[in-house]
Order: C-alpha cells, then sequence, then structure tokens
C-alpha cells in the first residue's frame, strides 16, 4: 500500500530508523572432506549431545511422551544442524535419536527405526533444497522460507511421523489410538519443532553478528513485552480460547519490520516457549487423544509461518534497497565521469578542431596565389573534415545530455503542435513539392512539449528528404488497433517515399546509422532518428518502423504512454 504512497516510506524510515544487527562472513561449521579429524569428532559429538538433551528437556519439560507435544525441539536441532554442518552429520542425528528412544524404553529394533525416520528424510529434503533450489542458510529471501517449509518442515516431518508412528505400532504400542491421530499428532509437534527452532539457530549461528546498542534498547524491552503478553494470554485462557491469541500476531509483525528475520525468528522462540509451558504444565501427562492439542499445533504453526515469511520479506526489502543504492552511487560516479567526458569533448576536442579548421582557412586566404589547384583542394578536404567532425561532436554531446535532463511535463495539444512543425518546415516542404495531412484530430496527451516537438519534426523532416518522387504526401495521425500494441494509442508519421528494407529496420535508430553515403539525400550525421527513440524511451514508450520494402514507402509508429486517470 505505500507504494501508493511514495513519499511516506521515507518518512517513515527516518522517524523510526531499521536497527538490523551486522551481519559479517559465514561461519565454518560446515563438514567437508578437508575438515580436520578432530573438529569432524567434536562437531558429530556435540549435535548428537545437543540432540538428546534437546528431546529429554522437551519430555521433561512437558511431563509426557514425545507422541503429543505442541512442539518436538530435536526436531529443529537435527534440522539446523545438517544445514549448518552438511550431509555428515546425518550419522550424530542418528545416533542422538538411537539414545532417546532407548533411554524413554523402546527396543533396540524400535529406536533404529525410529531414528531412521529421523535422519534419511531430512537428509533426502535437504539434499533437494541445496541441489534444486539453492536454498541459503540465511532465509532471508522468501524462496528460501518457502523452500524449508515446504520439504523439510512439511514433508520430512510428514515421513518422519509415518516411520515413526509405524514402528511404534508394529511394537505393539499405543495400540488404543487411532493411526491417524498418533501421526497427526506427531507431524504437527516435528513441524512447530522445526518451524520455531531451526530458524533461529541458522539466523544467529550462520554467520557472524554485530548488534548495534540501538538494537537491544528496543528489542530487550519487546522481547519482555512479548512474554509478559504470552503469560497473560496462554496462562488464564483455557485451550480452547485461540481469539485472543491472536494478539501476538501485532508484536510479531513488528519485531519482524524493526530488525527483519532476527527479529522474527527469536520473538518466535520465546512465543513458542512460553506458549507450551502454559498449556502443558496444567494437564499432566497430555494423551494423544486431546482435543484440542491439534488446534494449538495449528495455530502455533500458522503464527510461525506468518513471522517468517513477514521476516524474509523484509530483510530481503532491506537488501534490495540497498543494493538500489549501490546502483545509484555507481550511477552517480557514471554520470560524473560522463559530465568529464562531455567536458573534455566540448573543450579539449572541439578547440583543435576549431583551431584546425580556422588555419586551413587562413592558408587558403593568405597563400592562395602560392597554392595549385591540388593543395588548395586538399586544405579544403581539410576544412570540410574539421567542420563535419566539430558537428559529430555538438551532436554527441547533445545526445549524451539528452537523456540526464529532467523534463517538464505539461497538456500538450499535438494538433497544434504538429501544425508548428509544418509550419516550421514550409520552405522545406514546399521546395520538395511536398503535402502533410493530418488523419483525424490528434489528441491532447501529457508530454515534454520541446521533446514532442522535435520528435515529429526529425521524422516529418526525414520523410521528405527520402523521397525520390515528382510528389511527395506525408501522413500524420493515430490508430488505436494496431497488431502490436491493441488497446493502445499509436502514433504514426507514414511517408510514400525510398523506403527500407527489413534488415535495416532496427538498426537505423542506432546513432550516426546511415543507410547511404554521407552527402546523398542532403547529407546530415545520422542521428535524428538515435534521437526520436531516446525521447520516446525517457517518455516510457516505444518506436518502430514498418516499411514494405524500397521504394515503397515507410511508416514509424510510436507510442507515449499516459497516467492513469
Amino acid at each position: 500500500m505505500l507504494d501508493q504512497y511514495p513519499n511516506i516510506a521515507p518518512k517513515l524510515e527516518v522517524m523510526f530508523p531499521l536497527y538490523y544487527p551486522q551481519a559479517g562472513p559465514p561461519r565454518s561449521f560446515y563438514l567437508t572432506e578437508k575438515t580436520g579429524f578432530s573438529q569432524v569428532i567434536l562437531t558429530l559429538f556435540s549435535v548428537a549431545a545437543l540432540y538428546f538433551v534437546a528431546s529429554k528437556a522437551t519430555i521433561l519439560w512437558i511431563d509426557g511422551i514425545p507422541q503429543a507435544t505442541l512442539l518436538w525441539l530435536p526436531a529443529g536441532v537435527a534440522l539446523a544442524a545438517l544445514l549448518l554442518c552438511g550431509y555428515r552429520v546425518v550419522p550424530a542425528i542418528f545416533a542422538g535419536s538411537l539414545l532417546e528412544n532407548i533411554e524413554v524404553g523402546h527396543a533396540i529394533m524400535v529406536s533404529t527405526a525410529i531414528a531412521f525416520g529421523h535422519s534419511l528424510p531430512l537428509l533426502l529434503c535437504v539434499w533437494v533444497m541445496r541441489r534444486f533450489f539453492d536454498f541459503n542458510n540465511d532465509i532471508k529471501r522468501l524462496k528460501d522460507v518457502l523452500v524449508i517449509i515446504c520439504f523439510p518442515v512439511l514433508l520430512g516431518s510428514a515421513l518422519n511421523a509415518a516411520i515413526g508412528i509405524t514402528s511404534i505400532r508394529l511394537a505393539g504400542f499405543q495400540a488404543g489410538v487411532p493411526l491417524s491421530a498418533l501421526w497427526r499428532h506427531w507431524w504437527l509437534g516435528n513441524i512447530n519443532g522445526a518451524l520455531f527452532v531451526t530458524p533461529v539457530l541458522l539466523v544467529f549461528l550462520n554467520r557472524k553478528l554485530s548488534f548495534p546498542a540501538a538494537f537491544w534498547r528496543e528489542s530487550v524491552p519487546l522481547m519482555i513485552g512479548l512474554a509478559v503478553l504470552c503469560t497473560a494470554i496462554f496462562g488464564p485462557l483455557p485451550p480452547e480460547e485461540v481469539a485472543g491469541r491472536f494478539l501476538i500476531f501485532p508484536l510479531v509483525i513488528l519485531a519482524a519490520y524493526r530488525f527483519g528475520q532476527y527479529g522474527a525468528t527469536f520473538t518466535l522462540l520465546i512465543t513458542v516457549m512460553t506458549a507450551t509451558w502454559w498449556l502443558m504444565k496444567d494437564t499432566g501427562i497430555p494423551g494423544v487423544d486431546a482435543e484440542n492439542l491439534p488446534l494449538q499445533q495449528i495455530f502455533m504453526a500458522t503464527l510461525a509461518m506468518t513471522g517468517l515469511f513477514l521476516g524474509a520479506a523484509i530483510s530481503e526489502r532491506q537488501s534490495l534497497e540497498q543494493q538500489l543504492r549501490q546502483y545509484t552511487m555507481a550511477l552517480e560516479r557514471s554520470n560524473q565521469e560522463l559530465d568529464d567526458f562531455t567536458y573534455i569533448v566540448s573543450h579539449d576536442l572541439k578547440e583543435p578542431l576549431r583551431g584546425l579548421k580556422s588555419f586551413s582557412q587562413f592558408l587558403l586566404e593568405d597563400y592562395e596565389d602560392k597554392l595549385d589547384e591540388a593543395g588548395k583542394n586538399k586544405l579544403h578536404v581539410i576544412s570540410g573534415l574539421a567542420g563535419r567532425l566539430d558537428t559529430l561532436l555538438d551532436t554527441l554531446l547533445y545526445y549524451s545530455r539528452l537523456g540526464r535532463a529532467e523534463m517538464a511535463i505539461s497538456e500538450t495539444s499535438l494538433e497544434e503542435l504538429v501544425r508548428n512543425v509544418i509550419a516550421m518546415l514550409s520552405i522545406s516542404l514546399k521546395e520538395k513539392n511536398t503535402t502533410v495531412e493530418i488523419h483525424g484530430k490528434l489528441p491532447v496527451i501529457r508530454c515534454n512539449r520541446v521533446r514532442i516537438q522535435e520528435v515529429f519534426q526529425n521524422l516529418i523532416s526525414n520523410a521528405i528528404k527520402y523521397n525520390d518522387r515528382a510528389e511527395n504526401k506525408i501522413e500524420v495521425g493515430f490508430v488505436t488497433d494496431h497488431p502490436s500494441k491493441p488497446g493502445e494509442t499509436v502514433f504514426y508519421v507514414r511517408d510514400h517515399g525510398i523506403g527500407i528494407q527489413e534488415k535495416y529496420l532496427k538498426t537505423i535508430f542506432n546513432i550516426f546509422r546511415r543507410l547511404h553515403a554521407k552527402d546523398a539525400y542532403g547529407g546530415g550525421t545520422g542521428s535524428g532518428l538515435a534521437i526520436v527513440r531516446k525521447i520516446i524511451t525517457q517518455h516510457g514508450g516505444e518506436v518502430w518502423a514498418e516499411s514494405k520494402g524500397e521504394g515503397r514507402g515507410t511508416t514509424f509508429f510510436f507510442t507515449i504512454p499516459q497516467p492513469a486517470d
């Protein structure tokens, strides 16, 4: 919506500056063939231990069983470890899951099957993300958030739940619980673990971060306020009461806007930790047939997805704005260099040319009686070439300045403008026995009057010049049913002159491009159509030429888009 009011966004950024941490280079957690043996062992042990501790903490935290929890922390730890450290940590994830299930009391075979379910689906999903979607651990792009949600979070968790539930059911556990309900609780718990834990680990561990003091001054009160709000909402409200919990969304949105993905992920982690504590602490051992558990899981998953998508959108916009600032600075430097070049051309190059032309004329005047005809001709050639080069430099200077000067846009009657052009060219029209016909009444449009007048003047002048008939007729008008621009107003200037071969219809708009000898058809620099294209492009339009071939005339079409009413 701010795009409709372009002056609001800059003012908001001045009033409320965004405090993003300064991101450094990526940390080197990734295990490769060149990684030292001791570092590999330490990393594998750390991942396995962290997985085991996270699982025990979850079970002790809810005082229940892992198949019926709001979120399963190890799912987020495993996915983060796989993304940060690479495929070589899969054995550590497997070992951590195996130890946790054995410690819970499952048989070796059941624990092994569950461990495979926790590791192999994640490995497959992460490989797909890396191989086909160029996933970035920073998750600051909308594409990255969508990919991580679709594959490891949704698909990986679904496969994990299917393998796990099948294993414990075959072993005789939870025989009285419907298989679909058991799978749903397991799946949603893994989803929330991955949604709330993985992003915060990726965002804060993937790179070295430097936090400005202003970040802490604003973020700490925001996080404390969020924890208090979550306590107030999840504590007294009964589990089936969901409406009041939507009060959390404004704070998550605020954190995502103020701090990007850093604020979004950390806010979501605080929310889910507080919510899990209050939702689980008074329920004893929540059975998997609890009616309200799936509702809480879906609510928290929706909150996480909203925060992650918004945080990625804000971070992606900030990145694009930074790139835009860099491009703007580069463009300013380029314009400055072009200005310097313009100065060099207008002074350092043109001055010697004027001297060359002047001294050639002086030689002709002072030594006319001492030069033979050959010498005089050579001096005439030198003077003519210097004059032509001076004209080319003037044209080049005008062309280069044309695109950088601001245009004054105003209501312009094209009917009046074209008639003024015809009056200006009346002498040339009379000499060439040429008439100009205006088809229909030309509209009033918003444009730069001087520039568009130059467009019509160049096109009509060309139509007068490139004609080999005793009588010629030039047509000016507009159509709204041109095949390439249906429904748009397309203006045209049509002549019945020498025509243009199809292979030249695009190249004729290049600067200094002439299809004939320099002195043929009155000569010229070959810049007129290039200037026409540049002016039309400045107005946001297009220009092109159509011709049926040599001797069959040419029609130049162009558009001048108008602002919507």
